[in-house]
């Protein structure tokens, strides 16, 4: 078993079910059973426990404990707010420079927190956003932040729902830090459907 398995539970588990906070919790006394198909769906509490935040932070630390300099968290259903956890936590691990938390559900909240951890950033050069749920105001967020950026060498924001006006924002940030480099993906000209064509701003 490698150690993402042991924290975050391996693939012969029978359900890969999301890190802590945001599990839903669940009551008996909150669920109905009905007798047939066409009964309404049990009602189910998503109310997020404060145990489970506290197994969310804890697993992060030891994630961060154990990563070195490449921090993979990608997959695991993470929110804004639990993202906003993870990048405090990442100050205080300085010596990794490299964060993939692809495929999980971080929005414009989660790329306002990142540009506001970029702005005194000094140590992370790589940070993998793929297949999150950013778009055009997350992208503005992140650009105004990487305008002074002295540090981050890659941002990957693909297979988010960044527009063309977003991709315009990202690309203004070459002529003020040309250090940095961001794929995205970039809109075509045809009725606002995604070519998914890869466009590298370097």
């Amino acid at each position: 078993m490698s150690e993402d398995d042991e924290l975050f539970g391996g693939a012969d588990d029978e359900v890969n079910e999301p890190l802590g906070f945001g599990d839903p919790a669940v009551d008996d006394d909150e669920i109905e059973v009905y007798g047939d198909d066409s009964s309404p769906p049990p009602v189910v509490s998503a109310v997020p426990t404060r145990e489970s935040r506290a197994t969310f932070e804890m697993l992060v630390q030891k994630k961060f404990s154990r990563c070195g300099a490449d921090c993979t968290l990608s997959n695991r259903c993470i929110t804004d707010e639990e993202f906003d956890f993870i990048l405090r936590e990442l100050v205080r691990h300085p010596t990794v420079s490299t964060l993939d938390v692809g495929g999980n559900l971080i929005g414009n909240r989660g790329a306002e927190a990142l540009a506001h951890f970029l702005r005194d950033n000094a140590t992370v050069t790589n940070i993998d956003l793929y297949g999150n749920e950013v778009s055009d105001e997350g992208a503005g967020a992140l650009s105004r932040a990487l305008v002074n950026n002295q540090t981050l060498q890659l941002l990957d924001l693909r297979a988010n729902k960044i527009t063309e006006k977003g991709v315009r924002t990202l690309a203004s940030v070459k002529q003020a830090s040309p250090s940095v480099t961001i794929y995205h993906d970039r809109m075509a000209d045809n009725g606002g459907v995604a070519s998914c064509r890869c466009c590298c701003v370097q």
